[in-house]
């Protein structure tokens, strides 16, 4: 099986790895995020979502304690040589077999750190590793280690990211072409679905957003939205996310079926002018609260700073159902700091709910040591078909 990364970025991303727990202190960590593990091994599995996790010690051991369902798939995914199965029980028992792994690697008394923020660690999970780990070794809260590192794409991983970036764009023009009078909004999602599989796409990790008249003021998908059909003179909002290899990019627009009103033109101006600054805004140094800044200022200025949602975009990357949104998200004062490397999803979501008019752009930009490099491209113009 190829793996998408070469043994010496996965060595590359351990060393960084280690080099970070001697850091902060640690003798080890536990990694309970499917994102951690295919990021520092290729390890690739749904198997997140029951009890396992990933031992990486500040000496390079690797141990993985999972289910025999995935050991196939650790095997052929990963470089992890250590592979141990637990026996099926509940949740108690899976973190009584965290502490025999910890103990078996002679961590007893060690200071650990653990993905206490995952999909797979629930909160029950994570009450029963805790109440098993309690007077054995001290637990330190470690979600954002491998997390951080992740955020600095490297340009094996920007190779990736522009393959989804192409794909991505593809599927929206699919999609908009296809949004016309007559047309139920399933059939539509079939023909982006469709597009984005035949390219190469991993089945989507969100289900998208899309949605007509009312409804495109939604930034959500909701069930039997695929009944409507489009009449003349609908607003349509797609927002669409593809993935290549679990990297994703997003792109997001709302287009008009008809003739577009005064209202659709002048919303169009503001979210195209304050999307514009926000990217532009987005450089080394900056911060995602000035960032949110630039875009709020450009609202103001057309007088429609009111209508948009409270955040205006996140960080992108490798990630598994059930999101492809990366943390922090950019909201008014957030302190994270951009870096060159970076791959981020900027938007703009305006809802009108007294006349019930809605406005979407969204692009995904790559943070350099200039200006930054857009890979997903919304219209420059407002749609109309």
């Amino acid at each position: 099986m190829t793996r998408p990364f070469t043994e010496a970025d996965f060595d590359e991303r351990r060393t960084r790895c280690r080099n970070t727990l001697v850091d902060r202190g640690l003798d080890a960590l536990l990694m309970f995020r499917q994102e951690s593990m295919y990021y520092l091994t290729g390890y690739d599995t749904s198997g997140y979502l029951y009890f396992q996790t990933l031992l990486l010690q500040s000496n390079d051991r690797l141990a993985l304690l999972t289910r025999s369902a995935d050991v196939a798939s650790a095997r052929l995914t990963s470089d992890i040589a250590d592979v141990q199965v637990r026996q099926e029980g509940d949740d108690e028992a899976g973190a009584v077999a965290v502490k025999q792994l910890l103990a078996d690697a002679g961590l007893g008394g060690c200071r650990i750190g653990v993905e206490l923020d995952a999909v797979g660690l629930t909160a029950r999970r994570g009450q029963h590793l805790l109440a098993a780990l309690d007077g054995f070794c001290e637990v330190v809260d470690a979600s954002d280690l491998v997390s951080g590192l992740r955020q600095i794409k490297s340009e094996a991983e920007l190779a990736l990211i522009r393959t989804s970036a192409a794909i991505t764009q593809a599927t929206l023009a699919r999609a908009n072409a296809t949004s016309r009078a007559g047309v139920r909004l399933r059939s539509i999602r079939a023909a982006a679905l469709a597009e984005a599989i035949e390219r190469g796409a991993d089945p989507p990790t969100v289900r998208w957003p899309m949605a007509a008249g009312r409804e495109a003021q939604l930034g959500r998908y909701f069930t039997g939205s695929g009944d409507r059909v489009i009449s003349s003179n609908d607003q349509v909002t797609h927002e669409i996310g593809t993935s290549y290899r679990h990297y994703h990019t997003v792109v997001m627009n709302t287009l008009v079926v008809g003739q577009p009103d005064a209202r659709h033109t002048t919303l169009f101006a503001a979210a195209r002018g304050a999307l514009d600054a926000a990217i532009t805004a987005t450089r080394d140094g900056a911060t995602f609260g000035g960032i949110h800044a630039a875009l709020a200022s450009a609202l103001e200025e057309f007088g429609v700073g009111e209508l948009a949602l409270e955040s205006c975009g996140y960080p992108l990357g490798a990630t598994y159902p059930p999101t492809w949104v990366e943390q922090p998200i950019i909201g008014r004062g957030g302190a994270f700091v951009v870096r060159p490397g970076m791959v981020i999803f900027l938007y703009v979501l305006l809802q009108d709910r007294d006349d019930v008019h809605a406005m979407s752009l969204g692009e995904t930009i790559l943070v350099t040591d200039d200006a930054p490099e857009t890979l997903t491209h919304a219209p420059r113009e407002l749609l109309a078909n």
